[in-house]
C-alpha cells in the first residue's frame, strides 16, 4: 500500500523518490509522525509567494515601501490509480482506502490536540512545513459498485512556522523595513521613532510623511507609517 506509518525509509540508489507527506500533531514538528507516500509523482507544483507594500498615497515617494509578506502557499497535484496500470494498486477498493487514510493524515480533527494535523511536503528539494488549506478530490473511473478506480488530488498547503521560530527569524524593530503602527494611548511619535530609528531626530519628517502638521497631540488609534531610513536620505 502506498501509505506508510513511521519514519520515511531512505531510497536505494537508482530508485525513484516519491512525494511524501508527513503528518504531525505538534506545531514544532516533533514527536511521532505518520507518512503518506504517493503512487504517481506530481508533474508540477506551484509555490506562491508575495510581498505587500504600503499605500503610495501615504508617503511622499513613488517607490513602493515594504510592509510585509503575503501568505506562502504550495499547490500540488497527484493521482491515485486502481485501474491496474500501477502495480501497487490492483484492488479497486484500495483507492477508497487510501483516500480515507490521506484525509485522516491531512484533514481530520485530532482528538488529542483538538485541531487538524501539521504536515510537511517532502519531495526532491521541496521540504515545506504547513497546514492544509484545501483538498480537492476528483474521482474518475468507477467499478460496477461505484467505487472509484482513479482519483486526482489537489492540495493547497499554507506555510506554517511556529511562533518561537518566527520571532527568531524576524526583527520587527529594524530601521531597514517599513512599519505601520497604530498609536496606543500613552504612546507618542518620538517614542516610535526612538524604537525604530534609535533617535527622535526624525519626528518632524515622519509627521510630514503622515500628513500631520505636528508630531504632538496625535490621537490614540491614529495609524502612522515609519519608512525605512535607506529610502529617506533626507532624514540623515
Amino acid at each position: 500500500m502506498a501509505s506508510t506509518k513511521g519514519s520515511t525509509e531512505k531510497k536505494s540508489s537508482g530508485q525513484i523518490s516519491k512525494l511524501t507527506i508527513e503528518s504531525y500533531q505538534k506545531g514544532d514538528f516533533s514527536g511521532s509522525k505518520e507518512t503518506f507516500s504517493v503512487m504517481i509523482n506530481p508533474v508540477t507544483y506551484t509555490n506562491e509567494m508575495g510581498i505587500t507594500y504600503c499605500d503610495p498615497s501615504l508617503i511622499a515617494e513613488m517607490t513602493p515601501s515594504y510592509r510585509g509578506y503575503k501568505k506562502n502557499l504550495v499547490k500540488i497535484k497527484f493521482t491515485l490509480d486502481g485501474t491496474g496500470v500501477v502495480e501497487e494498486l490492483q484492488n479497486s477498493n484500495s483507492v477508497s482506502v487510501l483516500l480515507d487514510d490521506l484525509e485522516k493524515k491531512l484533514y481530520k480533527y485530532q482528538g488529542s490536540t483538538h485541531e487538524p494535523p501539521y504536515i510537511k511536503l517532502i519531495w526532491g528539494t521541496l521540504n515545506f512545513p504547513g497546514r492544509l488549506e484545501n483538498m480537492l478530490v476528483t474521482s474518475k473511473s468507477f467499478n460496477n459498485d461505484g467505487a472509484p478506480l482513479r482519483a486526482e488530488i489537489e492540495l493547497s498547503v499554507l506555510r506554517f512556522i511556529d511562533i518561537e521560530t518566527e520571532e527568531k527569524n524576524k526583527n520587527t524593530s529594524s530601521p531597514d523595513l517599513s512599519h505601520l503602527f497604530t498609536l496606543k494611548a500613552g504612546e507618542s511619535l518620538p517614542q516610535l521613532c526612538l524604537k525604530v530609528y534609535g533617535s527622535t531626530a526624525y519626528v518632524d519628517e515622519v509627521a510630514r510623511i503622515n500628513g500631520l502638521s505636528s508630531f504632538r497631540n496625535i490621537k490614540p488609534g491614529t495609524q502612522l507609517l515609519l519608512p525605512p531610513l535607506e529610502n529617506k536620505k533626507n532624514l540623515n
